[in-house]
């Protein structure tokens, strides 16, 4: 709401804020409900919705302001060249594989699982089940911060401390040879226990860390080990693989959502995604000689 009073002293037309959250609530397909809501540092995107349209009643009720008109044009030209998808610039996530392009790591998931970039972290893959507790992250912790005679032993001593317990070891090797030591922990949380396996590798001043998580873990199979098996390390070929950019194009005569979509990705089903990273619905259809963002790549649900 603060932040809507600031468009409209600025003298942008708050209207934007709302739409910017209409376009959150597109991109939110799974909502919150039950005690989730009351774990959320924000409202749901539809609340907030409500919160902010009768906030701009009450502004324009009070004084009538004259804003300056919007540029969507200029802005979007300016988006030419941007990252998009799930991807970073040493992290590109392709067709279901991980290009690790700072490691030169290259990782497929597993059949059924998601892989992503996430905040914090090097990359993250999860399954397509949203009921399944299965997860695994790879981030990096600087060398700085970690103490023990190696890489493996810093690590364990972290997890020792963070109260996890230290259950066996496994050796994982890739399929361009390198071995990875796997290690397996037991921990108890709020919501049970928790079984861990961890792997890492020096990489000049940090260490990369590799945990897959899950309710308990098999004593006989290893799901991180099973990952690596299927994992290569070929730093040019990791380092060939751009990340997907966003292009800038106008909408044909007659153009659909489905066919600018198969345009920008090459896949029409793609349609809604693209339509909402332009701001629209896809029940709207685009105006011929509208300016559009043409991503290459989506973060698909």
């Amino acid at each position: 709401l603060f932040g809507t009073e600031y468009m409209a002293e600025a003298r942008f037309n708050p209207i934007g804020a709302e739409r910017m959250l209409m376009t959150l609530q597109r991109l939110d397909k799974n909502p919150s409900s039950g005690l989730d809501r009351y774990f959320m540092s924000h409202p749901d995107p539809a609340r907030r919705i409500q919160d902010v349209r009768r906030k701009i009643r009450e502004m324009a009720a009070a004084s009538p302001a004259s804003y300056q008109p919007p540029n969507r044009e200029a802005f979007v030209r300016r988006l030419d060249g941007m990252i998009t998808g799930n991807s970073t610039e040493d992290i590109v996530v392709r067709d279901g594989t991980i290009y690790d392009r700072a490691h030169g790591l290259i990782i497929r998931a597993p059949s059924g699982w998601v892989p992503s970039t996430a905040p914090g972290m090097l990359f993250a893959m999860s399954p397509l089940n949203t009921r399944s507790q299965l997860s695994l992250v790879a981030q990096e912790v600087p060398v700085s911060s970690l103490q023990g005679a190696n890489a493996q032993d810093a690590v364990r001593r972290r997890l020792q401390q963070m109260g996890l317990q230290y259950v066996a070891s496994r050796e994982a090797r890739t399929r361009t040879g390198e071995r990875f030591p796997i290690d397996a922990w037991a921990g108890q949380t709020q919501s049970g226990q928790v079984g861990v396996e961890t792997t890492q590798f020096l990489h000049g001043d940090h260490v990369a860390v590799f945990m897959f998580l899950a309710p308990s873990l098999s004593r006989t199979q290893s799901p991180l080990g099973q990952v690596l098996q299927d994992a290569s390390i070929d730093a040019a070929r990791a380092r060939a693989v751009e990340p997907p950019r966003m292009k800038i194009g106008t909408v044909r005569r007659g153009e659909s959502w489905a066919g600018i979509a198969r345009r920008a990705t090459g896949n029409p089903a793609d349609a809604e995604a693209v339509a909402n990273i332009n701001g629209f619905d896809l029940r709207t259809a685009p105006q011929a000689g509208l300016v559009v963002k043409l991503p290459a790549d989506v973060v698909r649900g």
